[in-house]
């Protein structure tokens, strides 16, 4: 349930960790991830979307991600299935 819009709600620091999901199990950690799933969602069908909050800055993001790291096994049979039958798999 909301609080409101306090400001004295909001953190002044987060502490951005992948490693501390192996700590969590695994019921959990999935639904964190639904949760910010569902976050990016909300915010992109919300009536006071704008540019920050468009899908498309988390796919920039997202790619600055994969253009850094690589594709992974996911991307791989994306384009071998898009290429074999020419459609489009997300991964």
């Amino acid at each position: 349930m909301s609080v409101g819009r306090s400001s004295l709600c909001l953190p002044r620091l987060a502490l951005l960790d992948p490693e501390m999901l192996y700590a969590l199990p695994v019921g959990i950690a999935a639904a964190a991830g639904m949760d910010a799933l569902s976050h990016a969602v909300e915010g992109y069908l919300s009536p006071r979307a704008s540019a920050f909050s468009d899908m498309i800055f988390a796919n920039a993001l997202a790619e600055i991600v994969i253009a850094a790291t690589g594709g992974g096994n996911g991307h791989a049979m994306a384009r071998a299935l898009g290429g074999q039958y020419y459609v489009h798999v997300p991964a």
